[in-house]
């Protein structure tokens, strides 16, 4: 065999959707079964179903998708919707089709709610915050920026103020800040990129390289969380204050009536001394 002249052939797989053949680096592979590529989609095919080159969310949703459940949208011209189909595929139901986005799609549409954008250079850290959050925690607001030379991804919570870096080799690192410990925020712009200063007891945390437009949502954001922690704590201190008992009548008063009764012949002389005594404490 002429070794120089052989050139490896590369392996063609079937779409099960148009049966057509496509290599792995143009097709979109879905059922990913313990990491490993059970079926791959034609590009055409995916257009075909409403899915466009540039919607990662939908083709993370579309991979796990039993085939024939997608096989039956094809054929019958429908486009892909994750929120139809999690009724629809319940005839083509297997162990390793979750019925709900994962725990990274459910970062990805908080900030998306926030109204959060233009995240550069953070998508490990988004894609390890889940492992942050509390269970009932939700995304206020988040930005990237940088803090003595590293890129961090910071997030105000409706519980605190995170910053998440995750470094390649070292592991990264990780803050938080709660709210009643924030005396401070402000920010300052030049051109394209503005700089947030937290004040945080006698420390001053600069973080650098912000988004222009993202700073000042942020800066908002993190004030009114602020503000409504205080307003809480004060809810909540005043909550356990013990209660005041109601002011009586004071006995000189009840004396006073007393005496009237026995002025007009209501009550006898013994029984205006006895209840005087009483209310004297003699």
């Amino acid at each position: 065999m002429d070794n120089q002249n052989f050139q490896p052939e590369m392996k063609l797989l079937t779409c099960p959707l148009c049966f057509e053949k496509c290599n792995f680096f143009m097709s979109y592979p879905i059922n990913s079964v313990n990491g490993r590529m059970a079926k791959v989609i034609h590009p055409k095919c995916m257009a075909k179903l409403g899915i466009k080159k540039l919607d990662l969310k939908k083709q993370g949703q579309i991979k796990h998708e039993p085939y024939e459940y997608l096989q039956e949208l094809y054929n019958n011209g429908e486009k892909y919707d994750f929120e139809k189909a999690k009724n629809d595929r319940l005839k083509y139901l297997r162990d390793d089709v979750p019925d709900e986005p994962s725990q990274t799609d459910d970062i990805q549409n908080q900030l998306e709610e926030a109204g959060v954008s233009n995240l550069f250079g953070t998508k490990k850290e988004i894609n390890h915050l889940h492992e942050y959050l509390d269970p009932q925690e939700k995304i206020v607001y988040a930005v990237s920026g940088g803090r003595e030379g590293r890129s961090y991804l910071i997030v105000i919570t409706n519980n605190r103020l995170m910053f998440i870096n995750k470094n390649m080799f070292v592991g990264g690192d990780y803050e938080e800040i709660g709210f009643d410990y924030i005396n401070a925020v402000s920010y300052s712009s030049k051109f394209v990129l503005s700089t947030i200063m937290i004040t945080n007891g006698a420390n001053t945390i600069a973080i650098e390289n912000v988004d222009k437009h993202n700073a000042p949502i942020f800066v908002e954001k993190l004030k009114k969380a602020v503000q409504d922690k205080t307003a809480d704590n004060q809810q909540l201190f005043q909550a356990q204050q013990p209660v005041q008992p109601q002011p009586q009548t004071s006995n000189l008063g009840q004396i006073k009536e007393l005496k009237e009764l026995l002025d007009m012949g209501a009550i006898t002389q013994e029984e205006f001394d006895l209840k005087k005594k009483e209310l004297l404490g003699i």
